[in-house]
């Protein structure tokens, strides 16, 4: 048996064993050898039957397979042996098998650890600021903002402002009126924030207020997007069902013993 090596693009190298017609009975007796272990024939020792009778009580397609996974192994470990400077890895893989003018030729692929080369000393100069672990004024604001929320009350309120935090049930009317979807949804500060158009929807108005607007994908929040398939909406009507204004805790010493 001879072999290729042939160095591929993405870390790994195709091999291609290639066996002498010649060289395929040695293999075969090498298969047959080791279905002799388990083959009982009255009249030999169990390990002892003869190579042509062993032959004769094995499938065909068990010898062949047989023949073909002897070659790759013992090929995959002579090439192993000869090049322990390359780092293989994992299973072999794309196993094929042809044959070409009396030699059978078994190709298949090995992955490696990827190689690294150093092209230059640039990585010596260059130089990263220094982080800073002292938070800023507005990070330690921001920091006490979000706890507060974490305990905050919600009272109700007949006005939607800019802290509130409101419910509203609605529909999607297509182009001719017809209901073709619906939903229910909760608004508040950071709609106003990411998506101007609601502000100028619902800043103002009051609980049980209804609405009936142009249904405008880009300009509403993702609540609000009609998600039926097949459904086209042209409006979207509805009611504000709840208005609450978020009232966060003072940070006072006693709070904060109590919260945290």
């Amino acid at each position: 048996m001879r072999y290729t090596l042939t160095k591929g693009t993405h870390c790994n190298y195709e091999i291609t064993l290639i066996v002498p017609e010649t060289d395929m009975p040695g293999y075969k007796a090498s298969v047959l050898k080791n279905f002799q272990k388990d083959i009982n024939v009255p009249g030999f020792r169990k390990g002892h039957v003869p190579l042509d009778m062993v032959e004769q009580k094995v499938s065909p397609e068990y010898i062949t397979i047989g023949i073909f996974e002897e070659i790759v192994h013992q090929g995959t470990k002579q090439l192993l042996d000869e090049h322990k400077d390359i780092k293989f890895i994992g299973s072999i893989y794309d196993l094929n098998r042809e044959e070409k003018e009396n030699e059978t030729h078994i190709t298949f692929k090995l992955d490696i650890f990827p190689e690294v080369s150093v092209k230059n000393d640039n990585r010596k100069t260059n130089k990263l600021p220094a982080i800073s672990t002292e938070p800023t004024d507005e990070e330690v604001a921001q920091t006490l903002l979000n706890l507060q929320k974490q305990y905050a009350t919600y009272d109700p309120t007949d006005n939607i402002g800019e802290n509130s935090i409101f419910k509203i049930k609605f529909s999607f009317l297509d182009k001719d009126g017809v209901e073709v979807d619906k939903g229910t949804a909760y608004l508040g500060q950071e709609d106003f924030e990411e998506f101007p158009y609601t502000k100028e929807l619902f800043i103002g108005k009051k609980a049980d207020e209804t609405f009936d607007i142009a249904y405008d994908h880009d300009k509403l929040p993702h609540v609000m997007h009609c998600h039926k398939e097949g459904a086209v909406a042209a409006r979207i009507t509805g009611t504000i069902n709840d208005v609450r204004n978020m009232i966060l805790p003072e940070l006072t010493e006693e709070n904060i013993v109590k919260y945290f």
